[in-house]
């Protein structure tokens, strides 16, 4: 089942024009023309297409358009850059980094950590020069992926065709056009093909055991690729668990909330099955509605090949592609909050 959110318009439920079975959760202004199983069921009926019948390369034909601006954000700094291609920078960043680390086994205060771009982190992995659309199809383009905001599983070759300008493929759920972007794990054969390096720093010196081999930090979940064209927007979230976001192909931007203002940018209560997501968009705020907007200051951030972003839970942060961008999600965090909480989702999936 797939549930189509639209931030900036209001709600209305349809029901699948095809099987007349499924409700959907849709925009009153956007008209969702099928419902998740039909249209999967529609796109494997059309017959498969080549990439060349595109114009290659693939990445150059990606659709796209500029970001919304976000002038009416108080964007008061910059996020603390560290120069990983300086020793004594690299150095104290991991120094950083260890400090969070036993703080946070410790159960210490954590409000003085910040996040920090480690400059040029993964500047040495392969993905960074290799990790282009077109080679990615070329590697894994049989691979099973999903468009997040509809949720609808597709290969990646199916995602780099639809993506383009020029796209054959009728649309899935807008009549009126499509932009797409796709979430991924990590795979197995991504792992073991040497383009990634997660067993090297900055990440071996949070996943470290204790000088008695002890794994107090653990990852929270699988690491994840996200593909996204320019324009793409992450709306304003938080994540429970520390994370790190790791640049491979392109550019981001990213405006980051301390946790002390999380109830500035108004969270959805943690009941509700966008808990986690702000109510404000930062790009058109409604600050009659959320007046408290208004106070909230931001830091910013820019991610470019081989840059890595770390920033600890509970800071909002709202994402834009600001060119074609590939980018991997690694979160970590306490062995005993990330099995507790993998404990009671085990316990809720249970018939």
């Amino acid at each position: 089942m797939v549930s189509g959110w639209c931030t900036r318009h209001s709600f209305a439920l349809s029901s699948c024009a095809a099987c007349k079975r499924v409700k959907l959760q849709r925009c009153s202004v956007s008209r969702l023309i099928d419902c998740s199983s039909c249209a999967s069921r529609s796109m494997a009926q059309q017959p498969a297409l080549s990439p060349t019948q595109y114009n290659l390369p693939l990445e150059s034909g990606a659709n796209g358009c500029y970001p919304p601006p976000t002038t009416e954000v108080r964007v008061t700094g910059r996020v603390k850059v560290h120069d990983w291609q300086d020793i004594a920078q690299r150095e104290a960043a991991v120094t950083e980094l260890q400090a969070f680390c036993t703080a946070s086994i410790n159960r210490l205060r954590l409000e003085a950590f910040k996040p920090i771009l480690l400059k040029g982190a993964v500047a040495d992995w392969p993905a960074v020069d290799k990790w282009s659309l077109d080679w990615l199809v070329q590697q894994y383009g049989e691979q099973r992926v999903q468009a997040p905001s509809m949720l609808t599983p597709m290969t990646l070759e199916q995602f780099a065709l639809r993506a383009q300008k020029d796209s054959l493929h009728p649309p899935l759920f807008y009549p009126d056009g499509e932009f797409y972007y796709m979430q991924s794990p990590v795979t197995r054969d991504m792992r073991l093909s040497g383009d990634l390096k997660f067993d090297q720093s900055p990440f071996s010196v949070v996943l470290a055991p204790d000088e008695k081999g002890v794994r107090n930090i653990i990852p929270a979940a699988a690491a994840r690729v996200w593909m996204s064209p320019q324009g793409a927007i992450s709306p304003l979230h938080f994540d429970c668990h520390d994370s790190f976001l790791i640049q491979l192909r392109g550019t981001k931007r990213m405006l980051l909330w301390s946790p002390d203002q999380l109830h500035m940018v108004y969270p959805y209560p943690n009941w509700h099955v966008l808990r986690r997501r702000g109510r404000v968009d930062p790009a058109m705020p409604n600050l009659k509605r959320f007046p408290k907007f208004a106070k909230a200051h931001a830091v910013e951030v820019v991610l470019h090949p081989g840059d890595v972003l770390f920033f600890p839970g509970y800071w909002a942060h709202y994402t834009e592609s600001c060119t074609f961008s590939v980018s991997i999600t690694c979160r970590f965090g306490l062995v005993q909050e990330v099995t507790r909480k993998r404990s009671i989702f085990s316990l809720l999936a249970r018939p």
